[in-house]
């Protein structure tokens, strides 16, 4: 009013209510009623200016933010390096800070993989305490709420930490324990993936942010994504040039430039260490005077090759190095062509490809071998089966007729039969067993039995084949246990190779078996025994003594007739004996005889553990009803007659399909069922009476096939136990013995 006195008009903004009480914006004009006389009065007008009013303000703020932007732009953009770069982070929270008028700015990070996140940058107002170290490396899972809200890509706004939810857990108890009041914070993303999210805390009071500024969020929030995403990018580029530059100077292959007439232009290290001359030694030389005469044509016929069309070729050579070794080489050369089409320069770059060679000759080499052990094993697998089926027949005949009644005469014939088939057994089971052993397929089957037995039934079996000859003894310790858990048949399959050889080798003499247990060899339960056989033969020379446990060596070449056997009886001892965690050797004196021992370690029992435990219960088996399906006639006639002499009532099936049509519930107590059959096969036809029968008897199955882990193949087809041809008496009652 005091201006409108002095000049008459004037203006001015103010603020008024309208009569519905809103706040407006109003411009205020006067002028005088009389311009010579002030004291006339004044008029007045009044103009509504809100809508201008709050777009200044708008058009304000929005200049606000934009320079905000730029200003962290222009901090963000200008860091460079690692310290730098947390410098600009830093400079640009403290702006965002003040701008959203917060106590706290922060910025969390993602692992690569999402499972923790760490607290990295943080600007706190002036008294403001910091919390930067208060989540590092904190499991993303325990913040779920906030945090998957943030992978989602979507922003948290929160007036009032009264207003979350309560699934929001940890999320909120960590902001209840820092004071936040109001929180503000919004993703990191990228194209691809989310990095983590920037937030703003207020502590001391509730603020309420515009929506202006929280659409505004989002642009200044990209740009932290961006620059953080970028130094990633840079330092992953640093390292891969670092590695990069690591390899150059590490380079193996050979590399050189050279113009059309072979002057040499360039080399790198490797090249130069090739020909053993420094860089000034090769550079300006022809390297074809480097090469051997004979080569220098075929490097001229190769370099007439490159045409424009065909710029790029490539060779292997053999080369002869100075140091006089050979080293296969491959070398690519690369023509470079000029406007007009003329070889301005080459560049060749070669490597070492010995070891490549050698590897492809050796994987050849293996090829072979392996098609060597394929044809190997499918070979023994058909002789084993061939061999062994006529063998049933001709030991179930002999086991039968040794049970007739047999002049002194017959029975020599028997015995001279009996003997020849156990030599032909024992040859195609040493064949078998060193084909398993080479192939690493040799597994223990431990039980417990009496060892005393073990080493009188090996004494008394050779002592009927040795005769009035050679006179046995046996010394056996009396702290020998009466029982051990070994693997019955290996062990006497190695004392039987050793008594055998002592019977070749001794003409007329002795031969003693001592066994003994060695003292103080007690491991994890099993003691170490040692049995050893002496004889009084002829001996084994010294120089003879490194061949004996090799494969197919026998230490008599001059006639090597004279004695039975195939040279692998003491290589698969050795190694069955080192199954059992044990050694063999020997000791021998010329003219003197000798001493054959091995040892193994085995878990003794005595008869009270074991009659306690229930392992001696008595026999007690009766007759059965057996039904045996076996095409082979001669086969048919020896088990029949084997089983019918231990009391069993055998009837026959020549294939499957006839014992499906023969088998009834309740009529066979059990099956003897042979795998290789015409019409119906015996895999086919117990798959068939298992689907169809809900009970029935064990289903044994017969099998000339030896290898290692034929047994369980076909008991998983549907065997319930598996006995391997030739089948003797033996083999027949411990079967019954063992299922009823």
């Amino acid at each position: 009013l005091e201006g409108i006195k002095q000049t008459g008009t004037g203006t001015l903004e103010t603020r008024w209510k309208s009569k519905d009480g809103k706040e407006i914006f109003v411009l205020l004009s006067s002028s005088p009623l009389d311009p010579d006389d002030y004291s006339k009065g004044f008029s007045f007008t009044a103009v509504e200016i809100t809508e201008r009013i709050h777009a200044e303000e708008k058009l304000r703020k929005q200049y606000d933010m934009q320079k905000l932007l730029a200003q962290v732009s222009a901090a963000l953009l200008g860091g460079e390096g690692e310290g730098s770069l947390d410098d600009s982070i830093n400079k640009s929270l403290e702006l965002m800070g003040r701008f959203f008028m917060a106590d706290r700015s922060y910025i969390f990070l993602f692992s690569n993989d999402y499972i923790k996140f760490s607290n990295t940058h943080e600007w706190c107002a002036p008294g403001i305490e910091s919390q930067l170290h208060r989540i590092q490396n904190a499991s993303v899972k325990d913040f779920g709420w906030g945090l998957e809200k943030y992978l989602r890509g979507e922003m948290v706004h929160l007036e009032d930490l009264d207003t979350l939810p309560p699934e929001a857990g940890m999320f909120k108890k960590e902001l209840e324990q820092q004071q936040v009041k109001s929180l503000l914070a919004v993703p990191l993303m990228m194209p691809d993936r989310v990095l983590g999210f920037v937030g703003f805390d207020v502590v001391k009071e509730k603020i309420k942010w515009t929506p202006e500024q929280l659409a505004f969020l989002s642009f200044p929030a990209e740009q932290f994504a961006n620059a953080i995403a970028r130094h990633r990018t840079e330092k992953k580029l640093k390292q891969s040039e670092s590695r990069y530059q690591s390899v150059v100077n590490t380079q193996q292959e050979m590399i050189c430039r050279f113009l059309p007439d072979t002057t040499i232009t360039f080399t790198n290290e490797a090249y130069r260490r090739l020909f053993k001359r420094s860089h000034y030694e090769l550079l300006g030389e022809k390297f074809i005077n480097f090469l051997p005469d004979e080569r220098h044509e075929k490097i001229h016929q190769h370099l007439a090759k490159f045409t424009p069309q065909s710029p790029v070729h490539s060779y292997e050579v053999e080369a002869s190095l100075s140091d006089g070794t050979r080293q296969w080489q491959q070398w690519t050369d690369v023509a470079i062509f000029d406007a007009d089409g003329k070889i301005m320069e080459f560049q060749s770059s070669g490597q070492d490809i010995t070891d490549r060679i050698e590897r492809l000759r050796l994987e050849q080499e293996l090829v072979l071998a392996q098609k060597s052990v394929e044809f190997k094993k499918n070979f023994l697998a058909n002789m084993s089966h061939e061999m062994r089926t006529p063998l049933t027949g001709i030991v179930g005949i002999i086991e039968v007729l040794e049970k007739s009644t047999l002049d002194t005469s017959q029975q020599e014939y028997l015995e001279i039969l009996k003997h020849s088939s156990e030599n032909l057994r024992d040859v195609i089971n040493q064949v078998l067993d060193f084909s398993k052993i080479e192939a690493g397929k040799v597994r223990l089957k431990l039980k417990v039995f009496p060892l005393f037995d073990l080493i009188h039934s090996s004494k008394n079996y050779f002592t009927a084949i040795a005769g009035n000859s050679i006179r046995f003894t046996t010394t056996l310790d009396k702290n020998l246990p009466q029982y051990i858990k070994a693997d019955e048949s290996r062990l006497c399959q190695v004392l039987n190779n050793l008594i055998s050889n002592a019977v070749k080798f001794t003409v007329k003499g002795k031969i003693n078996v001592k066994a003994e247990p060695v003292p103080h060899t007690v491991q994890n339960g099993k003691r170490l025994f040692k049995i050893t056989v002496t004889d009084t033969g002829h001996g084994i020379a010294k120089e003879k003594l490194n061949k004996l446990f090799m494969p197919f060596s026998q230490i008599d070449e001059r006639d090597i007739r004279k004695y039975e056997g195939t040279g692998l009886g003491l290589a698969i001892s050795k190694e069955l004996v080192a199954l059992h965690g044990g050694e063999i050797g020997v000791e021998s004196i010329p003219g003197k005889g000798s001493s054959f021992w091995f040892t193994f370690l085995a878990e003794p029992f005595d008869e009270g553990e074991l009659r306690e435990s229930g392992a001696l219960a008595p026999e007690n088996t009766k007759g059965l009803r057996i039904l045996l399906v076996e095409d082979k006639k001669v086969n048919q006639k020896v088990i029949s007659l084997m089983l019918a002499s231990m009391g069993h009532e055998v009837t026959i099936a020549n294939n499957g399909r006839e014992a499906l049509e023969l088998f009834k519930p309740d009529t066979f107590d059990l099956i003897l069922m042979d795998i290789q059959m015409p019409e119906m096969d015996g895999v086919m036809a117990t798959k068939q009476l298992k689907s169809k029968y809900s009970s029935l008897p064990p289903i044994v199955g017969l099998s000339a096939n030896a290898f290692e882990g034929d047994k369980e193949k076909y008991m998983a087809l549907g065997m319930d136990d598996y006995l391997t041809k030739p089948v003797k008496g033996k083999d027949f009652a411990n079967l019954i013995e063992k299922w009823f």
